[in-house]
């Protein structure tokens, strides 16, 4: 992969694929590169979450197309070696959280996948990327687990920031929830 062609984005839309068409793998270290890039998604790279769940589903059996996957997210990586979270001192000091959800997208569950980044002083504090517990039936319903797990997390950032410093801010929480006609 030394010399991969970097990519644009870690991961593009899924497709159904027939069972009887998928090949299974052998000799990648599938395992071993997903838990790779879980590490490095959790200490610095949120732009990644959302990939690495949807790699990490296949851990026991991956096939060749989730081998591809993963191989996307490592020229993703390839050609944004340079990013990084910064914050700044003389930014915002207000929390901002925000979150989002794609109704249904886990094609093989029904599963909605929520997402969530707080951001305080100009950088990406915390971020998070799962599968949500249940099979939302409305994509408003999707959009409200994911707000109400961020919410929590607001409530958490909140007491441990209160430990640090004080502040009196109000955190704000942004909720994605597009209308389709």
């Amino acid at each position: 992969m030394d010399e991969c062609k970097p990519v644009g984005t870690p991961i593009i839309k899924d497709t159904i694929t027939e069972t009887e068409e998928i090949e299974r793998i052998s000799n990648f270290p599938y395992r071993q590169a997903v838990g790779a890039l879980a590490y490095l998604m959790v200490g610095t790279r949120p732009d990644i979450a959302y990939a690495v769940g949807v790699a990490s589903r296949k851990l026991d059996n991956p096939s060749n197309q989730d081998v591809t996957k993963v191989k996307r997210i490592l020229r993703y990586l390839k050609g944004t070696t340079n990013w990084g979270l910064t914050y700044r001192r003389n930014s915002d000091k207000k929390l901002m959280c925000f979150s989002d959800s794609d109704h249904g997208g886990d094609l093989e569950t029904g599963r909605s996948t929520s997402g969530m980044v707080c951001m305080y002083a100009g950088g990406i504090i915390a971020w998070k990327s799962h599968r949500q517990a249940s099979v939302a039936i409305l994509s408003t319903e999707a959009e409200v687990v994911a707000a109400s797990e961020t919410a929590r997390e607001i409530m958490w950032l909140k007491v441990l920031m209160a430990s640090i410093q004080h502040t009196d801010d109000i955190p704000v929480l942004y909720v994605d929830n597009l209308r389709v006609s």
